[in-house]
């Protein structure tokens, strides 16, 4: 993002994709010596700022979590997970306004007011080159300032920042494809501040994730079995068996738990018990696998699973895997605290992600593709010439399962000391005066007591 103190090293890019029913005539751009603007763009969008840390704000620290993945050798060293609510994504925009962004700067503010709209953000940082990079994905037109709301189109501007950022448009469609592993587009670009008119390229690049939408079986769903009880169950349910994409592949799901949760390895080392919940085998385990730490005595945020599903070779419908997890003991709810009921807390899981992973063809360049998203935690996991075919989820637009979990009430549990204390009073009076019964009828006892009257 921009800032008054920027050098002019700063970068955006701002692509449009868009089909190619939807596509507008090039002589309607607007073009301007340091401006585009669009109007009526049916298409996704993302917006991609690299800087280098340096031109970031001086107060800004980076640091890296206290996880550590070392089994992740070919991804990021670390890793975090923490599940953030709505309102986190206003405190970052808000902070871009008016930490980063100059005050007179419209356009700055206006992008930065857009992030809370945004369907997924990354933030990368390369150690290397120091090069600070924030991208930001719309699926669809959302913004309401640049939105024809009755059409979902796009009306937007793009400028350079005061003239603080080199930026370069892309308004592009999908091509046929020449190769199944290949992305092809085509359409125009723009340099702002160096072209007046936009310029047609074309392009094809091997892309390491691909949709299989259109294949039978190719979607799921998620939920944890009813009852949970302390060792929930989180059910993954497909709609039909999926169909693999090539000889090589293996279908598998990625989990990302947090610390209330975990996997018991030694469950999964039986191979009856994986074949009955149709799975085939715990390929990867990192995080927290403590089995009998509770929540408050696990220093990490969780653990990160990859396991290889079963899928039956025949089925006539529907069919799941079944994937046990086991909950950790949670501290008491706080005094006053009311998203706890009935000694119940409400937690989150985050969906898991499922995919075919395959071998990719000799020769396939995977550094080419300049939209690749690396560094998801799964794809560390494989070889670098490693083709992921994902499965679309089917989910009334949050990908976040709850779960009710019992903890301790201490506001209406105060009662249970004093009770407890009580019983044990209560008891130990009990069991005395049970033992001076049976002292009392043993002759013995009785004959010890009158000898020592006798002395």
């Amino acid at each position: 993002m921009p800032t008054s103190q920027v050098n002019g090293r700063m970068r955006r890019r701002v692509t449009f994709i868009h089909d190619k029913e939807d596509a507008i005539d090039p002589s309607e751009y607007e073009i301007s010596s340091d401006s585009l603007q669009i109007r009526g763009l049916k298409a996704a969008r993302e917006d991609r700022w690299t800087a280098s840390l340096y031109e970031l704000p001086q107060e800004e620290v980076y640091t890296k979590p206290a996880v550590q993945s070392e089994r992740f050798a070919s991804s990021a060293a670390f890793q975090y997970h923490e599940f953030l609510p709505p309102t986190t994504l206003n405190n970052l925009s808000v902070y871009i306004k008016e930490k980063i962004c100059s005050k007179t700067d419209r356009e700055c503010q206006a992008d930065a007011a857009s992030i809370v709209y945004a369907a997924y953000i990354d933030i990368d940082y390369d150690v290397i080159s120091h090069a600070f990079t924030l991208a930001v994905f719309f699926p669809e037109p959302v913004r309401p300032d640049v939105v024809v709301q009755s059409s979902r189109r796009w009306e937007a501007y793009m400028g350079n920042y005061e003239g603080s950022v080199k930026t370069e448009v892309g308004i592009l469609n999908n091509e046929m494809r020449k190769q199944s592993e290949e992305l092809s587009l085509s359409g125009f670009l723009v340099t702002l501040g160096q072209e007046t008119k936009p310029k047609p390229t074309l392009f094809s690049f091997p892309s390491r994730h691909q949709p299989i939408s259109s294949r039978l079986g190719s979607d799921y769903s998620a939920g944890f079995i009813t009852p949970t009880g302390l060792h929930p169950k989180l059910r993954l349910l497909f709609s039909a068996v999926p169909e693999s994409p090539g000889s090589s592949c293996a279908l598998h799901t990625y989990l990302t738990i947090p610390s209330f949760l975990f996997l018991d390895k030694y469950q999964l080392s039986s191979a009856n018990f994986l074949a009955s919940n149709n799975l085939r085998a715990l390929r990867a385990l990192s995080g927290e696998t403590d089995l009998e730490a509770p929540d408050w005595a696990v220093s990490r945020w969780g653990s990160a699973i990859l396991l290889e599903l079963a899928p039956p070779s025949m089925s006539d419908g529907k069919w799941h895997a079944d994937i046990p997890l086991h909950l950790r003991y949670l501290p008491p709810a706080p005094i006053g605290t009311t998203s706890y009921a009935r000694g119940l807390s409400n937690l989150s899981v985050p969906w898991p992600v499922i995919f075919w992973a395959c071998v990719a063809e000799e020769g396939t360049k995977m550094s080419t593709n300049p939209f690749d998203r690396v560094n998801l935690g799964y794809d560390g996991l494989f070889g670098p010439k490693t083709m992921f075919y994902h499965l679309q989820s089917l989910s009334n637009g949050s990908l976040v399962e709850s779960i009710s979990v019992p903890v301790l009430d201490l506001e209406s549990s105060s009662w249970i000391e004093s009770g407890t204390v009580g019983l044990i009073v209560v008891g130990f009076a009990w069991l005395c005066w049970r033992l001076a019964q049976i002292l009392d009828k043993d002759p013995e006892w009785k004959g010890s007591k009158k000898s020592i009257k006798g002395e």
